[in-house]
């Protein structure tokens, strides 16, 4: 992950930030609390009946994500109730239906999460259309004078279409004659949307002996005022319509349920205007029965595991030696300025070298190094980050009182660098600084976990709009460290989609150049159960150097 270099900013060195604030020990006498706060609230944890959350998990469907441009241009509508990825659909879990639940507001459910980029929900107009049996009867037409623009597969006709608009929603029957309200609620300021279609009809208790359905998934903008809910397109958005459209047979749907990459571009740019058809979209088949860990991929292999545990190990002294090396190398050039005169017009060489300290675990000529710099930039956002998170490792040797102190005295220089920042290279160095002092200190006593989530989102974001041939894989860790801070929070439907989009992108930085995921991400994703597949399973332990 050789971090880019942008023009003035010399000192930028995430790669050595991410390397170093990693082997950041937590606390001794606070992860200890950790540990038996956390023991304590596991022998009180009662077992909760599936009835209470949804019924158990029968299939979760990843979507990509940045997909929410439709057929591949549409824009948002300029409305500001409209947010980056609120129609961005990430994952789709299907639960399987419940049946005699207890103080329920329904006994008999069934349901359904989506989430998404961000909220809120109420922009949205989500079309589910289900057919329950594979019998070929139903329905291809999509009612509301087909809003959406796209044609369903003549083949899959649905029996029974789920319209969820904002935080309302209703289900019908393919003939029109059953229809019904649907319960909805939001989580995680809207991320997260939960449907529960109750089964108190006699025609829908047919699910509780179904074993495979079929699902279009369509995600667009709602209206109340728009024809069938969805707002329209048009060259140029507007706040009541979107824009990019190519053709009056543009579809008007952002996302589909397509799990793999490029399929919902392919899909909904396959119009023909000559020929008068629309886009045809395809289900995706959802059982209906859970199996044995359905929100995890593969189960993990031992001996793989093995193996990417003494590469990894293998990688890890190969780092240290190289940070040694590049602390050297640093010295050697802030000795050669500071003796030439030059070191108080070179401060980038001074930071450099700070970190190259901080990297090689050299604290006290980093901390000595970072003072010196400070003292010439008060307001460098890397200086910042960079004195905040060395100024966590000391808390380590302190007394308890004295320790939550330092940490909190960490986290004011973080987040000042953090709000200083401009640009994604001083985004990236300042976010990774906190993001993993975040993932290190110990949640029950900091609750810092979901800001660190936050952080090293952003990181993702930062190092994809850096470019470069490692972006990728940086995004992919990024985003797997992202993941185990959600998990720690207890947020776990976002920490499984965002694991998935980190395999994703470690699977294509191993398609596009061979051996260019190293090994303690291949490890970490297979200890959550993603197996990796190609050069680095084969035994391949070239890296990226």
């Amino acid at each position: 992950m050789r971090a880019p270099f942008a023009p003035g900013a010399a000192w930028y060195l995430p790669r050595l930030l991410i390397l170093a604030v990693a082997l950041f020990g937590v606390i001794f006498f606070m992860y200890y609390s950790d540990v038996n706060a956390r023991a304590l609230l596991a022998a009180f944890k009662p077992e909760i009946d599936p009835s209470f959350t949804g019924g158990r998990i029968a299939a979760v469907v990843f979507d990509p994500l940045g997909d929410d441009h439709g057929y591949g241009a549409l824009s948002y509508p300029t409305h500001r109730a409209f947010a980056p990825g609120s129609l961005d659909l990430l994952r789709y879990a299907v639960h399987e239906p419940v049946w005699g639940a207890r103080w329920q507001e329904y006994p008999e459910y069934w349901q359904i999460d989506l989430s998404f980029a961000s909220g809120p929900p109420e922009v949205r107009a989500v079309r589910i259309y289900v057919d329950s049996d594979g019998d070929g009867r139903g329905s291809a037409d999509t009612p509301g004078g087909n809003a959406e623009g796209v044609a369903l597969d003549p083949l899959r006709p649905w029996d029974w279409r789920i319209a969820l608009d904002g935080l309302s929603g209703t289900v019908v029957s393919a003939d029109g004659k059953t229809s019904f309200p649907v319960g909805v609620t939001a989580l995680d300021g809207g991320k997260t949307v939960r449907a529960r279609i109750p089964l108190s009809d006699p025609s829908l208790r047919f699910l509780f002996g179904s074993g495979k359905t079929w699902h279009y998934v369509l995600v667009g903008p709602w209206s109340p005022w728009a024809r069938g809910g969805i707002m329209g397109t048009a060259k140029r958005a507007a706040a009541d319509r979107s824009g990019g459209a190519q053709s009056p047979y543009t579809p008007a749907v952002f996302d589909i349920l397509a799990p793999e990459p490029g399929v919902q571009e392919r899909l909904l740019s396959s119009w023909n205007e000559a020929a008068r058809t629309l886009p045809k979209a395809v289900p995706v088949e959802i059982p209906l029965k859970a199996e044995p860990g359905i929100d995890n991929p593969a189960s993990a292999d031992p001996a793989l595991i093995a193996d990417l545990e003494a590469r990894a190990a293998e990688e890890a002294a190969i780092e240290r030696e190289e940070a040694a090396s590049r602390w050297e190398e640093a010295a050697s050039r802030w000795e050669e300025a500071r003796l030439g005169g030059g070191g108080e017009r070179n401060p980038a060489a001074l930071l450099a070298y700070a970190a190259a300290a901080f990297d090689a675990d050299a604290l006290v000529d980093a901390r000595k190094a970072l003072d010196e710099f400070l003292a010439l930039e008060p307001d460098n956002p890397a200086a910042l980050a960079y004195r905040g998170a060395l100024e966590a490792r000391t808390a380590e040797a302190a007394m308890p009182l004295a320790a939550v102190a330092i940490v909190e005295e960490a986290y004011r220089l973080m987040d000042r660098g953090v709000d200083l920042a401009e640009g994604p290279a001083q985004v990236l160095v300042s976010r990774l600084c906190r993001g993993n002092v975040s993932l290190a200190v110990p949640e029950t006593v900091f609750g810092k976990r979901g800001q660190g989530a936050e952080d090293f989102l952003a990181a993702a974001e930062a190092y994809t709009a850096l470019g470069g041939p490692s972006s990728g894989v940086s995004a992919a860790e990024c985003l797997l460290k992202a993941a185990l801070c959600l998990a720690d929070a207890g947020r776990d439907m976002e920490a499984g989609t965002w694991l998935r989009e980190s395999f994703r992108l470690a699977e294509a930085a191993e398609a596009a150049e061979r051996g260019s995921v190293p090994a303690s991400l291949a490890l970490s994703l297979a200890r959550k159960g993603f197996m990796p597949t190609g050069s680095l399973r084969a035994g391949d332990t070239g890296g990226r150097r």
